[in-house]
C-alpha cells in the first residue's frame, strides 16, 4: 500500500519521519520512500522499521509529488502518521 503527496509546487524538503501505531506486540514493516523526478519515480529512503517508525536526513532536495510506501509481512500495514520537513 502507498500513500502519495502532491504538495502543490516544487517544495525544498530535507528530512522526513513515520510514525507507526502504538500497539504491543511492535511490528517490522518495511518502507520506501519515492519522490516524482523528470526521469520518473525515484528511491529516496528505503528502511525497515523496527515498530518505532523511523526518521530520515537527506540532502535538500526538490519535490512536488512523494509517496510513501509500507509493507508489512504479517497482517496489514499500518502508519500514525508522515511527517516531511522543509529546511527553514
Amino acid at each position: 500500500a502507498y500513500l502519495e503527496y502532491d504538495l502543490g509546487k516544487p517544495t525544498l524538503i530535507h528530512a522526513l519521519a513515520v510514525d507507526e501505531p502504538d500497539r504491543w506486540p511492535r511490528y517490522k514493516q518495511d518502507l520506501r520512500v519515492e519522490i516524482e523526478t523528470d526521469k520518473g519515480w525515484t528511491t529516496l529512503v528505503e528502511t525497515q522499521t523496527n515498530g518505532h517508525g523511523h526518521q530520515a536526513r537527506f540532502p535538500e532536495i526538490k519535490v512536488q509529488k512523494i509517496r510513501l510506501y509500507v509493507k508489512r509481512e504479517l497482517g496489514p500495514a499500518g502508519i500514525a502518521e508522515w511527517q516531511i520537513y522543509s529546511p527553514e
